[in-house]
């Protein structure tokens, strides 16, 4: 573990700092906001939280903000007034009687365990696929039907699918499919 993290004890990476009696909240900054919002918090001591991401879509591969706008804080003695005031926030996400919206802890915690040590979550290893191969459709007009691959070329899989009476060779991108 790297000094800007801590583990939970049951192996997620955590905030520096974060406290397991604390809420989090969810704070909204300002328009592309999120990595001066986080310095600026974290040099208060508020345990932040940024979510960050490689997307696969992304073929630059860079390492973005999973909800842009957003970040996570705990705040001093339940204390949200400065997290406010920081440089880079516009608001703490608030309830309709005002007080701060607290995030359940369980929410962060699915996030925290697709982290790697850095805390960045990296997508998956794309499942090698090869003619023959029986595959489902997860998006699209065609999601949850079934078929065989037929060919592959990059990121496109062809899938000979049972459809509109016969058999047709369906175009696909290989992130809307799993193995059947």
């Amino acid at each position: 573990m790297t000094d800007a993290q801590s583990s939970d004890g049951r192996g997620y990476p955590l905030p520096c700092g974060s406290r397991s009696d604390a809420p989090w909240l969810c704070v909204y900054t300002k328009p592309q906001a999120e990595i001066e919002a986080l310095q600026h918090l974290r040099r208060q001591s508020f345990p932040v939280y940024l979510p960050l991401h490689i997307d696969p879509a992304d073929r630059q591969k860079r390492i973005t903000p999973i909800f842009q706008r957003y970040l996570f804080a705990q705040p001093h003695n339940g204390s949200w007034s400065a997290i406010v005031s920081t440089r880079g926030v516009s608001a703490v996400l608030r309830k309709p009687s005002g007080e701060a919206q607290t995030i359940p802890t369980a929410a962060l915690e699915r996030l925290w365990r697709q982290c790697a040590p850095n805390l960045v979550i990296y997508p998956p290893e794309p499942v090698q696929i090869a003619p023959g191969d029986a595959l489902r459709a997860t998006a699209g007009p065609f999601a949850e039907l079934t078929g065989i691959c037929s060919r592959t070329k990059n990121d496109r899989i062809w899938i000979l699918m049972r459809i509109m009476g016969g058999e047709r060779e369906v175009e696909f991108d290989r992130a809307t499919l799993e193995p059947a």
